[in-house]
């Protein structure tokens, strides 16, 4: 079975460490960015088939980098789940709300993360976690 490739994109070192240790441990390959530009530059050259994106980012912030993928992405239609404090879209429009295809609240379970990958992509790591993993924000 091949591996889902997954860009991470976060500005917290602690919840990308968090995020990829979920990952190493399923069939998927990971990259990380660190901010939605390089989020943004690594999704259009990677292509990876899914994004997790932080909302609250410098330089640019995860609903912009989304609009951008989305809107510059020909032939590419990558699944972004935004990946934050729930309140963190409760103000926002729905056109900025509809940038995402799934949400995962923070502090992320491992086994809510593994769960959206394995029904999204039909993927069976046999590693669902039954603890909560605390991830700042």
């Amino acid at each position: 079975m091949s591996k889902v490739q997954v860009l991470t994109v976060d500005d917290n070192d602690m919840n990308l460490f968090v995020m990829t240790k979920f990952l190493e441990k399923g069939r998927f390959t990971f990259d990380v960015a660190v901010n939605g530009l390089e989020a943004i530059e690594k999704a259009l050259e990677l292509k990876p088939r899914v994004i997790l994106m932080d909302i609250n980012m410098p330089i640019c912030d995860g609903i912009e980098a989304a609009r951008e993928i989305r809107n510059r992405s020909e032939h590419y239609t990558p699944v972004i789940v935004a990946v934050t404090a729930t309140h963190m879209l409760d103000d926002r429009s729905e056109s900025d709300r509809g940038q995402f295809d799934h949400f995962l609240p923070k502090p992320v379970r491992p086994e809510s993360l593994i769960e959206l990958l394995n029904d999204t992509f039909q993927v069976d790591d046999g590693s669902a976690a039954a603890q909560t993993v605390h991830v700042q924000r």
